[in-house]
């Protein structure tokens, strides 16, 4: 499956980037890209493209979007024939 995952992130509350940061780069199999760009002087914006089996890419998206500062998340998926 392919997958796309919408975050907004507010810097504001604790160590939110660096936490997102550890958990992206702790599941590098699963990163096809990301991309960050700020929304406001306080939050970020970012897509991440995730490939690999479901339950993995649903774990991920689940674990970056219950940290501390994520104000939105959102997980859109494709099934492949892969």
């Amino acid at each position: 499956m392919v997958a796309f995952l919408s975050m907004v992130c507010d810097h504001r509350v604790g160590e939110s980037a660096k936490q997102i940061r550890a958990g992206l780069q702790g599941a590098g199999d699963l990163v096809l890209g990301i991309l960050t760009t700020a929304v406001d002087a306080d939050r970020d914006g970012l897509a991440v493209a995730l490939k690999n089996p479901s339950v993995r890419v649903h774990a991920l998206a689940n674990e970056l979007q219950a940290m501390r500062g994520v104000t939105h998340g959102h997980l859109s998926a494709v099934p492949t024939t892969e």
